[in-house]
């Protein structure tokens, strides 16, 4: 076993190499392409006299970028941070609350370190976050949340080309993997302002994100991009540290960042794609963010908004009532009665066969 994990890693270790070269052969040989298809116009541009070439390039460029301009008002585009027309550089974090339950803490380091990656014009580095917790407890959720609030399209229609999710369970092969490399460099060349989402990282061999290093150390030429790891690493561990603070007296919502950091660091890496990874050597993620787990309360929040957001009841609480809340709650599996086995994973398809059983009565 450790010899054929030896014989795959020292495998990655020599393929680096071949995915960058053809990267580059791929640049080297559009700029190529360029120069040969501009060679008829410079040819013309050239048989004008002065006057007419400077008119020319003055005209050609103030076309150029009228064109871009036009292009952007009606369509996706990646312009810069100043603009806040497609890619948002103010973003409404108030709200959030209101969509994610029970997560005070990731909403709060999260929505910082965000807002000021996207209001620097030169970051260090792009934004590196590894999300943990276990499952249905918000991690996708926020990360979706996130991009809506910072791309306009996705927004609207729930998709962008600036935003890019990936299943690490379909990586599990190298071939897969360079291909993953492949697509997140063009996507990275289309606009450096991507954000590139990988969930259950937790489940890949260990040491296999080390081939993303060069996208997410300070070396990166995609500096303003954001990447975000979601994985259920470490969940015991938190959702453990959580009741020792609650038993010792501390009450939920004064749980910080702090009480949990070292919990969620330290064993987010020991299992799956950060085992013993570079990223993680190098120091290239930056932030770890702990998930709460959800008690029956935040359950209810959970069943409340489903039901006003899927099935369009303005007050749940009125119609279809605080009882048909309690009813899906309850049928909701908690562990020792205090926290929920999966989070809210399993409100909507509770929340629609209740609903199907109330109606047919």
């Amino acid at each position: 076993m450790t010899s054929s994990l030896i014989d795959e890693q020292s495998k990655l270790v020599v393929y680096k190499p071949t995915i960058h070269q053809r990267q580059k052969n791929k640049i080297s040989i559009m700029y190529i392409i360029k120069i040969i298809l501009m060679i008829p116009i410079w040819t013309t541009i050239l048989a004008l006299d002065p006057f007419s070439i400077t008119g020319s390039i003055i005209v050609g460029t103030g076309m150029y970028y009228f064109k871009d301009s036009l292009t952007c008002m009606v369509k996706e585009c990646c312009h810069d941070h100043t603009s806040n027309k497609w890619i948002a550089n103010r973003l409404k974090w108030s709200d959030l609350p209101e969509e994610i339950f029970g997560q005070h803490i990731a909403i709060s380091v999260v929505s910082n370190l965000v807002y000021f990656h996207l209001r620097n014009p030169n970051p260090p580095k792009p934004l590196v976050l590894s999300f943990h917790g276990f499952t249905g407890v918000g991690k996708t959720h926020l990360s979706d949340l996130l991009a809506k609030r910072i791309y306009r399209q996705y927004n609207e229609t729930g998709s962008s080309k600036f935003v890019h999710k990936y299943t690490a369970t379909h990586l599990n092969k190298e071939s897969q993997l360079s291909m993953l490399v492949e697509n997140i460099f063009e996507k990275l060349e289309a606009c450096d302002r991507s954000l590139v989402i990988i969930d259950e990282i937790d489940k890949l061999p260990e040491k296999y994100l080390d081939i993303l290093l060069p996208y997410l150390d300070h070396s990166s030429p995609y500096k303003k991009s954001i990447f975000i790891f979601l994985g259920n690493s470490a969940g015991s561990n938190i959702n453990n540290e959580v009741v020792h603070l609650l038993n010792s007296g501390k009450a939920r919502e004064d749980i910080e960042y702090d009480d949990l950091e070292n919990v969620v660091t330290n064993n987010a890496v020991k299992v799956g794609g950060l085992k013993n990874s570079e990223l993680i050597t190098r120091g290239v993620i930056d932030l770890f963010v702990p998930f709460l787990p959800l008690s029956k309360h935040h359950i209810r929040q959970c069943v409340a908004d489903n039901l006003r957001r899927q099935h369009e009841f303005p007050d749940p609480f009125i119609n279809p009532g605080s009882k048909f809340i309690d009813k899906v709650t309850d049928s909701i599996e908690f562990k020792d009665d205090e926290f929920s086995v999966f989070g809210c994973k399993r409100v909507s398809s509770k929340v629609a066969i209740l609903l199907a059983r109330k109606n047919r009565l």
